[in-house]
Parts: structure tokens; sequence; C-alpha cells
């Protein structure tokens, strides 16, 4: 059987993988690079960032990475940031933990679990009262630990995540067994195995009938533990899990010799007390024979005087005890009496109970009667009134489709102005064959746009982002769009910057922003780029959206200026120049992409994953490189809503 021993070795064995795997994350992604990120980060990413130097930290230094947690913590209350406040308090939960603080560590735990319930997240307040749970057990409280397991249990099962509730099965067993309770912890244990049989999960199953086997082999029920290990071997040998069957196979040996080897302590001293009483029984007939021998014996040895004197004793000590059994006799027959009239006396108790009972029913049941009519009745009211209701929002129900028809058929219409006056996908490829445009609008128009312009020996590429999306984002891309045109064709051999400082003034103007400083409801991010034909001469400028340039796994980003067109009427947009070198793949776009909410933790996507994303698809074809990056929106933001309009335009020079 598993030893003891063996079962510390190999817990200690899982222990240290699961501390490497944050380790070997961190070395990918150093606490210095984090670190640096968080400088320049804006508000709203530094407590995701925070939370993400906690959990890097924890395996080197618990009180550093306390000390992140908390500062995200504080951070994502200030900003209502619910994803991060839960993250922060698990993290904290987390450090405290590993420093050997359960107290504080189930604390915060609790404090993420009431974030999770009140957005209704069943299985990750799941995960959460399991690591309480593991933290009671540190502190060998094994009743709250079966307290927080079983909430565990019971919300794995509300979230129907059949792999959740195998594993609290398990662990529900594994603290009976910590309490050497034994038989408790064997129907949790066959409970996880029906479900990992169902599942159809081999490694499961053998992990299960060891766990099974242990008990019982514990419990000293020899037989059962053969049979669970004898089963435990068949399943691994039957998925060819060949390590876990060598290992089995020399504990059934150790179990086949407990089947015919000493029997058990408890056994044993259960036999023990059974022979025990049977000799006493034995010994007290033996020893009442024994004597009534001797005493006949006697009598025949005595002279015939001595035995009609013993025989006449004899004679009365016989009727003594006849006598005695008579007045036991008696007594016996009192009692019965007694007894019999007790029982007259219950039976008329129990008469007079149905009586009252069946008087306390009729009431009852008139009380009930006028209840349900008045229920019946009040129904019947609040019915009539429900119906009236209902046809009142019947109507105002086909009022609003009426409404949401008109409302869509005008979206609609407004979706055909813009795609007639803004550049078709088609206009990029023909300037430059090898490229290509992922446009997404958030709903049926956009506020995202890209332009394009040819003239003499120059190319003019923008992908703007205006205020808003939908409705109110395509009026300002429209205004962006014929602004661009016209400046572009006014001002001869304007730069980049010159065009962005004249789109700022006329947007100022046109919407009557004439202050310094405006509250920013009206705006627009571009980045903006002219291409010299001839002498293969890049110049950038932008508001807010960046340049990325990829050659050979090699990132060279050009960053915009901090302000937004149509903020601040004094602004000077800078030009930037780049001599691009054949290969070069451009990347422009809006923050769409990269501030799509979604991943496990239900975070930003983020600039940096979005630049790693582009080293990765640079060298594929044009169209493989848009396929590829909608398939990653796709997956990271699995279920949830798009964000925001989306474009993104790639070409290679």
């Amino acid at each position: 059987m598993t030893t003891n021993y063996e079962l510390h070795i190999n817990k200690l064995v899982i222990l240290i993988a699961y501390c490497l795997l944050p380790v070997v994350y961190c070395y990918a992604q150093s606490v210095q690079e984090l670190e640096a990120k968080l400088k320049s980060a804006p508000a709203e990413d530094k407590p995701g960032i925070l939370n993400q130097l906690s959990e890097a930290s924890l395996p080197s230094s618990a009180s550093k990475s306390i000390e992140y947690a908390e500062q995200a913590l504080s951070l994502s209350k200030k900003a209502g940031d619910i994803n991060e406040e839960a993250g922060a308090n698990v993290n904290l939960g987390n450090g405290y933990a590993q420093n050997g603080n359960p107290t504080k560590s189930i604390s915060y735990y609790k404090d993420a679990v009431k974030i999770f319930d009140q957005y209704n997240q069943p299985s990750s307040s799941a995960v959460i009262w399991n690591k309480i749970a593991d933290a009671y057990i540190g502190a060998q409280k094994y009743s709250e630990a079966l307290d927080a397991d079983t909430k565990a249990l019971d919300l794995f099962k509300k979230a129907n995540d059949r792999n959740g509730i195998m594993n609290m099965n398990i662990d529900l067993g594994d603290i009976y067994f910590k309490q050497q309770k034994f038989e408790n912890s064997l129907p949790y244990y066959k409970q996880a195995l029906k479900l990992a049989e169902e599942t159809k999960d081999p490694k499961n199953q053998v992990t299960i009938l060891t766990r099974i086997s242990r008990s019982y082999n514990s419990w000293g029920n020899y037989d059962e533990t053969y049979k669970a290990l004898n089963s435990a071997f068949e399943v691994a040998k039957k998925n060819n899990l060949t390590s876990l069957a060598n290992s089995i196979s020399q504990n059934l040996d150790k179990a086949k010799q407990n089947l015919t080897g000493s029997k058990t302590e408890y056994i044993q001293q259960k036999e023990k007390e059974t022979q025990e009483q049977i000799k006493t029984k034995e010994i007290e007939i033996s020893s009442l024979s024994t004597e009534k021998t001797k005493s006949l014996e006697e009598i025949e040895k005595l002279s015939v005087e001595a035995q009609n004197k013993e025989l006449k004793i004899k004679t009365q000590q016989e009727e003594i005890i006849r006598k005695k059994l008579e007045a036991d006799k008696q007594t016996k027959a009192n009692e019965l009496l007694k007894k019999e009239q007790e029982l007259t006396d219950a039976k008329l108790n129990q008469q007079q109970w149905i009586i009252w009972g069946g008087i306390a029913f009729s009431v009852l049941l008139i009380a009930l009667t006028f209840y349900i009519f008045l229920a019946y009745w009040n129904k019947k009211k609040a019915n009539t009134i429900l119906t009236q209701k209902n046809e009142i929002i019947y109507k105002q129900k086909e009022q609003i489709e009426q409404k949401n028809v008109l409302i869509t058929d005008s979206i609609d219409y407004a979706k055909n102005i813009q795609e007639a006056i803004l550049p078709p996908a088609d206009s990029i490829t023909k300037i430059f064959p090898e490229s290509f445009v992922l446009y997404k609008p958030k709903d049926i128009v956009s506020g995202d746009f890209f332009w394009t312009h040819e003239m003499n020996n120059s190319i003019f590429i923008a992908a703007a982002d205006c205020t808003g999306h939908g409705v109110p984002g395509a009026f300002m891309s429209l205004l962006g769009f014929i602004m661009l045109d016209d400046i572009v064709k006014t001002i001869e051999n304007a730069t980049p910057a010159e065009i962005l400082n004249e789109v700022n003034s006329q947007l100022m103007t046109t919407l009557h922003q004439d202050g310094q400083h405006t509250t920013g409801k009206f705006g627009m991010d571009i980045a903006l780029i002219k291409y010299d034909t001839i002498t293969k001469e890049l110049t950038f400028s932008g508001a807010h959206n960046p340049l990325i340039i990829v050659n050979d796994s090699q990132v060279n980003e050009l960053k915009a200026d901090r302000v937004s067109i149509g903020t601040i009427k004094s602004t000077s947009f800078t030009n930037q120049k780049l001599q691009t070198k054949e290969g070069d793949v451009i990347y422009l776009y809006s923050d769409g992409y990269q501030d799509q909410i979604g991943g496990e933790k239900r975070k930003k996507f983020l600039a940096f994953h979005m630049k790693e994303l582009f080293v990765q698809i640079h060298s594929k074809h044009m169209e493989e490189q848009k396929n590829e990056l909608e398939k990653k929106h796709m997956e990271w933001r699995s279920k949830t809503d798009q964000t925001d309009d989306i474009l993104i335009i790639g070409f290679k020079v």
C-alpha cells in the first residue's frame, strides 16, 4: 500500500511543480518590465499591472506581493474597477497565505467572494471558497475547512461545473481522511469517482481509486483495499498509464500480503472480547454442573441416617426455591397487570388526543378553506389589474418596436451614406498590393475611419478614431474625412503635422469650441503618414495613436503627441521621419482592438500584447495577418460584447 511517507513525497512534488509555474512566467515577463510599464501606463491600466506585479512577485517575496496588491486594491476602488478589485483581494489572500497569516488571508478571500457573488459568478466564488478551505486546513481548523469546501461544492453544482464538483468531493474526502474519519471520506471519494467515470477521465479515476484504497486500508478493510487498487491498476493499464500502473502493481503485492497476513488491531480486539464472553459463559455452566455433581456424590458416600438428614435438608431447600419461584411468578404477574393498565390508560389518552386533534384539524381546515377563498379572490382581482396593465404595456411595446424600426432604418441609410463617402477597403490595396484593412464597427455605423490620398509622388494614409461610436461617431468621422480631403488639396506639399494642426483648428471652429481648453466631448485621435514613393521616406504625425513598424521581429514604435484633435486650440503637432527599407511592415490603428475587454479575468487586451501579436504575424501574408487578428480578437472577447469600433491598417513597403 501507499505509505504516509510516499503520500507526503507525492504532495511535495506536486507543490514544487505548482510553485515553479509562476516563477517560469516571471522569467518570461520580469518584474522589472512590469514596473517599467507601470510608470508610463495611464491611470485606468495601473490596477491591472499592479495585480500582475503581485502575481509575479509571490514566488520570491510574499511581502512584496502584498504591497503591490494593496496598491492595486486602493486604485481599483477609486476607479470603480470591480474586476481588478476582486483580483487584488485574491492576490492579498494568496500573499498572506504564503506569509503564514491565515486569518488575514481568509478575510481578503471572503471580500473577493462578496464581489463574485454580487455579480453572480458561482464558479469564481467556488474557487475562492476552496482557497479559504486550504487556509483553514493550514491552521488545522478542519470543521471550518469542511464548511468552506461544502460551500464550494454547492456553488460548482450551481454553475454545473462537473470538474469542480469532482475536485471538491476529493478535497472533502481528504479532510475527513486527515481527521482519521475514514468511513466519512469514502462516500465523497466514490462520488468523485462516479464523475470521473462519466467524463471518461482515466488519470483522475486512478487517483481517486488510490485514495479509496488508502481509506479502506487505514480502516482495516483489506478486501476492499485490494479491490480498489486492482480497479486502479486495470484503468491505468487499459489507458497506457505505464508509470502509474507500475507503482500500483507494487502496492497490489503488499495488499495481497495483508489479505493473508495478520488482522487489524480493531478486528483482533473484537474477536478477543467475543472469545472472553464465550469462555465466561462456559465456565459458569461448568461450575453449576460440577457443584451439582459433587453434591450428589457426597450424599451417596454418607450413612443411611446421614443420607436421610441430607435429603431432608435438600427437600427443604427445594421447597424454599419453589416458593421463591412462585413469588417471582406472582411478582411478574403483578407487573404484567400493571403494564396492561398502563397500556389501557395510554390508549384512552391516545383517543383523547385523536379527538382533540380531529377538532383542531377541523378548525384548521375551515381556516385554510377561508384563506384559499380569500387568496383566490385577491388573485382574481390582481389578474384583472395585471391584464389591464399588460394591454397598456403591449401597446407601448408596439409603439417602441415601430420607433426602433424607423430608427434602425435611418441608421442603415446613414451607413450607406457613410460607406459612399469613405473610401472602399480595397483603396489601400491599389496603392500597396501587400496590405489589409481590418474594420469592425461596434454598431451599424462607426466612429473609426481610414483615409487615403495620392498626390504627385506622395501617398497619405490616416487611421482615425472619433469621439464615441455609433451615430455620434459617424457624424464626426464624416467631418474628419471631408476636412482631411479639403486640407491636403488646399495646402501644397503639406506635412502630416501641418495637416493635423489645420484639422484641429477647423474642427474647433466648426463645432464652436473656441476656448483654449474644451471638455473633450468632440475630438479625434489619429495616426497620419506621408510616404514618398521615390525616396522611400515616411513622415508621421499622430494625435494619441502611434505608428508601429516591424521587420525581422524588430519593433520600432513612433509615439504620437499626447493630445487629441479638438481639445486644445493652440496645439502644435510634431513630425517624425523614418527611412523605410524593403520588408518593413507598417501598422496604423485605433485603440478599439487593445481596449477590448476579455480573457479569463475580463481585462483589456492592452497595447503591449498588440505589439507582441504584430511581431508574431508580420512575416505572414497580409490576408493571413488579418485573419489572425480577427481570430485572436474573437478568442479574447469570447462571449463579451465588442467594446469599441476597431480599425487596423497594415501594409508592406
